[in-house]
């Protein structure tokens, strides 16, 4: 998987990962990083490119330069974990560590707005403030699709 740049003139390079990548999960400069699904990807006000690398579980950061850096661990964030009960209920299924980051977006104060999966009941809308503090702002969890609204809570 790779992040192609394209210039006003049409002209294509590679800004990170590569194309011949079968996936992975390294931070580092332009063709050294690895994604595994890239799903969402937004542009900043600085050329910031952040990306949701879905099996991952990861929104990265790239740099105008390519640098790339894990902006948020979705396996980091209190509260996104699975119940014993649901983890048995999935029996062999992938999604036992399905913790997906989904659609990104911007506000003009800098806050990055991240949808999330854990499995396949449960979403999560995220925000993260340009200090680096993560808010949820809503969850639905559960097969009965109870909906927890959580403004202002880390």
């Amino acid at each position: 998987m790779a992040i192609m740049k394209i210039t006003p003139t049409g002209d294509a390079s590679i800004l990170a990962g590569k194309l011949d990548d079968k996936g992975g999960y390294v931070n580092g400069k332009g063709q050294n990083a690895r994604f595994n699904v890239i799903y969402g990807i937004i542009i900043d006000k600085s050329d910031n490119i952040f990306v949701a690398d879905e099996f991952n579980h990861a929104v990265r950061k790239i740099t105008p330069d390519g640098d790339v850096s894990t902006f948020l661990d979705l396996n980091k964030i209190p509260g996104m974990s699975l119940s014993a009960a649901y983890l048995a209920s999935l029996g062999d299924s992938l999604s036992k560590d399905g913790r997906s980051p989904g659609t990104l977006a911007l506000d003009d104060q800098h806050n990055l707005y991240i949808t999330a999966s854990l499995g396949y009941t449960d979403k999560y809308l995220f925000k993260v403030t340009p200090s680096g503090q993560v808010i949820t702002l809503w969850s639905v969890t559960g097969p009965n699709k109870v909906v927890y609204f959580r403004h202002g809570q880390e």
